[in-house]
């Protein structure tokens, strides 16, 4: 790997930690909430830019505290703020997103986000149970965040998702990272949902609603691709495809739009980027065409070869629905993490988050993990690692031998994946649907439905293999 070339290393946890229910939090988590006690006064290096009027900043700061402590979904599903509103948040944080380079880097601690397509409630879930971006009774003091991209489409409360993270970036700046996912694009978001939802929820109709939704794309196409977490652990949506040093990302001039129909090589590393997904399993190497005919699968040997050029022991990345919520590949050199539970009411999954805190010239990974909302028990089993399921995976082969002594922490950088069977965690699929409420209801079963049917032709395979039905993710 490639913590051979550096002195600091990636050390990965076995052992997830569950909402509410697992007292085996991390030393260094007790120590910062810790100092959050402390510092729940108002720090200055928080404050809005100067250059900032009152007036905007206390917008923002309301808009914040609307959706963090008093949302509640209305009957009739319409949004709080007008088209108007909202193309104004979108250029106000238009020259914060702007500024920021195409690879961000991000020092530790950090919190890492996955794909969240409007599920307004689990984020809101996870913010309540390991702490939100906030600087009164949140850790935006302790920690960074970083999210990975697809906040809109699919779910029912696409407006409140993107609402709510362009507003935090707004007033916290660098603190928040928003990267860009494949869904933060047009000519995707225009057949998914947002457009749709942009449309039916804000007063003024097709006029008001395209008026936002063509404002919020703006801001898309600036967003970075990459965040470099501790110089060691690399961070984007889709995968690393065939590109093949983080000079070339960074080289990639924004904004970036119509990249999918583009024979531009840097839109075609934009696609891949956004797009590509791991092989089936750590014993299919190589690069392949996607079965989403964008982007490319990407095997372990690309992704160990990526870390040692560049020096780095870990990609990080989202896109795929994965059964834990987090799922390691490449011998532990690769994480793909998904935040929404139970996504679009019929996979059952668990949805994560990654912490990355700095202990001793060390980077600790330790996921975090939400169950969905109809399968939350009291004190449910320790679930299984998704290391296990490389044995699993066709052609999979665990790695002999552990870095460390501890048989709750993997080094990357030097040992790998650790064959360590654990009791398996007990999902169910259970159908429930949350794709909305009110009078949209039955117009979104059947649009879920259509979409469900279009995407069942270009199924791509997860690197934990749930079922052959269920991996739909676009």
């Amino acid at each position: 790997g490639g913590s051979s070339m550096g002195e600091r290393r990636v050390v990965l946890s076995l052992t997830p930690v569950q909402a509410n229910t697992d007292k085996r939090r991390p030393e260094a988590i007790t120590v910062g909430r810790s100092q959050l006690g402390r510092t729940r006064e108002l720090n200055p290096k928080l404050l809005p830019a100067q250059s900032r009027t009152n007036h905007d900043q206390n917008f923002t700061l309301r808009v914040i505290n609307r959706l963090l402590t008093q949302w509640a979904p209305t009957p009739r599903m319409g949004f709080f703020l007008s088209a108007n509103h909202l193309v104004s948040l979108c250029n106000q944080v238009l020259p914060h997103i702007q500024k920021e380079p195409t690879v961000v880097e991000i020092s530790a601690p950090v919190k890492v986000y996955g794909d969240i397509h409007g599920q307004f409630f689990d984020l809101l879930e996870f913010f309540g149970a390991f702490g939100a971006p906030e600087h009164r009774k949140g850790d935006i003091n302790v920690f960074n965040y970083l999210f990975l991209g697809d906040y809109v489409d699919r779910g029912s409360y696409q407006l409140e998702v993107i609402t709510l993270l362009l507003a935090l970036k707004l007033q916290y700046g660098p603190k928040l990272v928003l990267l860009r996912g494949n869904h933060e694009a047009a000519e995707t978001n225009s057949n998914y949902g947002f457009r749709e939802e942009c449309r039916e929820r804000l007063q003024g109709g097709v006029e008001a609603g395209d008026k936002a939704w063509r404002a919020f794309n703006n801001v898309f196409t600036y967003m970075p691709l990459a965040a470099l977490v501790g110089k060691k652990i690399l961070c984007m949506h889709g995968g690393i495809g065939s590109v093949e040093t983080i000079a070339e990302i960074a080289a990639i001039p924004r904004p970036i739009s119509g990249f999918m129909r583009s024979d531009d090589p840097k839109a075609k590393k934009v696609a891949e980027l956004l797009w590509s997904d791991p092989t089936q399993g750590d014993g299919e190497t190589g690069l392949a065409a996607s079965p989403r005919a964008v982007g490319l699968l990407f095997g372990p040997d690309v992704v160990q070869r990526f870390c040692k050029r560049n020096k780095i022991d870990v990609v990080i990345r989202a896109h795929q629905v994965v059964k834990y919520g987090y799922e390691y590949f490449a011998n532990g050199h690769l994480i793909t993490v998904f935040s929404a539970t139970n996504y679009v009411g019929r996979h059952g999954n668990a949805g994560a988050m990654l912490e990355i805190v700095e202990i001793n010239s060390e980077l600790h990974v330790t996921p975090k993990y939400i169950l969905p909302r109809e399968q939350r028990r009291p004190s449910p089993a320790p679930p299984s690692s998704p290391f296990d399921n490389v044995r699993g995976r066709p052609g999979g082969t665990p790695a002999a031998g552990m870095g460390m002594g501890s048989p709750d922490t993997l080094d990357v950088g030097r040992g790998g994946i650790g064959g360590i069977q654990k009791e398996e965690m007990k999902l169910r699929a259970d159908g429930a649907q949350r794709m909305g409420a009110g009078a949209r209801g039955r117009g979104r079963e059947e649009r879920d439905a259509r979409w469900r049917s279009i995407d069942d032709q270009k199924r791509p395979p997860s690197p934990m293999r749930i079922s052959r039905a269920e991996d739909d993710d676009r």
